[in-house]
């Protein structure tokens, strides 16, 4: 498989921070190529070779304080990455899949992130998963070569990494019901948070900061003959700071509900309701938001109906969020004053996709 790519991004935001108009603007322009080789050197073994490599030659950041030019920076950079995925069917329902994945940065050079994943069926209708795996977040070009104002660039700056560790039950409970459960556990590491210097009273950004995640999940799914649909799912999570056990992570709710029915409303048309629930959310500034109830409408063309010459290849949706207008907001960051953004009330949302 070879693909290549172009890809176009524009960004443009507008303060109010003091008593002039502040303005900022981020346009990139890459380009991508990719090959992937699949290549079965046994029937029960699959191996996946890929390359990857990304021209990010336009990455200009542009900042105006009123009529002023504030900065106006033009950082180019390219990634490099290769990859390999071997997926080996051991016994008739056991099987392995080991992979991993390394990428060099031209700003902060290389990482790598493995990932194996155990999968055994014990019944037909069950399956038991052992998940691990790493990833990570390469930092901005913001956080890593800035120097105006009052930032200063970090020529040291590491990519951000987490440990994943998870396991998951699945069990098809009747020909209609299914559900599954799964724990898991997260460590976060070298995070980025940006940090003034006491001796030049300039912010840098630093790695400076762990964090651990534990949780469990529990999912029901339900398909009737009828063609309705239904799921419900309970999440809880307990986040910490690594270095303070005690202290809870910001803008991380402790419980999280769904609940959601699809109905075929019409011939061709499909209508969901979704139902969402989710506790407090800690700030910055040590306040709390509200928990809260969200409810989300979704008519949709029933997809890929054959034998309709129109909806077989085009699929229309309209959604209207926040179905009844609750007042809503989140943490935000210790650049806002606030220490919760109000969100979105009541919105809508058209989507038309044309499958050629």
């Amino acid at each position: 498989m070879w693909r290549g790519y172009y890809d176009h991004y524009v960004y443009k935001g507008t303060y109010y921070p003091y008593e002039n108009l502040y303005r900022d603007r981020n346009a990139s322009d890459w380009v991508g190529s990719e090959l992937q080789l699949r290549w079965d050197p046994r029937p029960n073994s699959r191996l996946t070779f890929g390359a990857e490599y990304q021209e990010h030659w336009r990455a200009e950041y542009l900042g105006r304080d009123g009529d002023a030019i504030d900065f106006n920076l033009d950082l180019p950079y390219s990634i490099l990455s290769f990859y390999l995925q071997d997926e080996n069917q051991l016994t008739q329902n056991l099987a392995l899949t080991f992979g991993i994945r390394w990428d060099d940065y031209s700003t902060v050079g290389s990482v790598s992130a493995p990932r194996v994943a155990l999968v055994y069926h014990p019944r037909q209708s069950s399956t038991l998963k052992l998940l691990y795996g790493e990833a990570f977040r390469a930092p901005s070009l913001w956080e890593s070569k800035t120097d105006v104002n009052l930032y200063k660039s970090n020529p040291a700056l590491m990519p951000e990494r987490i440990k994943t560790r998870e396991a998951v039950w699945e069990q098809r409970l009747s020909a209609a019901l299914f559900g599954a459960l799964s724990v898991y556990n997260y460590t976060m590491r070298d995070l980025i948070d940006p940090v003034v210097d006491p001796v030049d009273t300039l912010t840098q950004h630093r790695n400076i900061s762990r964090a651990k995640a534990s949780g469990l999940e529990a999912e029901l799914e339900a398909r009737l003959p009828s063609g309705l649909q239904g799921f419900a799912s309970l999440a809880y999570q307990n986040t910490r700071d690594a270095k303070r056990q005690k202290q809870a992570l910001t803008n991380s709710p402790r419980r999280l509900v769904k609940i959601g029915v699809v109905y075929p409303a019409l011939k061709h048309v499909q209508a969901a309701v979704e139902l969402q629930y989710e506790t407090e959310r800690v700030t910055v500034y040590k306040t709390k938001t509200a928990p809260c109830w969200l409810a989300n409408l979704r008519l949709s063309t029933a997809p890929g109906l054959k034998g309709n010459s129109v909806f077989e290849h085009l699929n229309i949706s309209l959604s209207v969020n926040n179905l009844f207008n609750v007042a809503l907001q989140t943490p935000g960051g210790v650049e806002h004053r606030q220490p919760a953004i109000t969100q979105n009330r009541r919105h809508y949302q058209v989507k038309v996709q044309c499958k050629l």
